[in-house]
């Protein structure tokens, strides 16, 4: 399955390894949360856009910091 962020873009992000079990769990909720906030699947774009991608990393990393914030934001 495709997602917004590749692993090794979210871990770079993170600066942590491409197999962070945390990391990968958060990358199809994230994508889920902007699907549902936008309205468009965004890994269905080819190229994924650069706004897309920057969502995803500040969800990503605000999540990944905080993961009690994901209960509040996803539904």
């Amino acid at each position: 399955m495709t997602n917004i962020l590749t692993a090794a873009e979210a871990a770079n992000v993170l600066r942590c390894e491409t197999t962070d079990a945390l990391m990968l769990n958060l990358l199809p909720a994230v994508d889920n949360y902007i699907r549902a906030a936008t309205g468009h699947d965004w890994t269905a774009d080819s190229p994924i856009l650069d706004t897309a991608k920057s969502a995803a990393r500040m969800l990503l990393v605000m999540w990944h910091e905080n993961p009690g914030m994901m209960s509040i934001n996803t539904a």
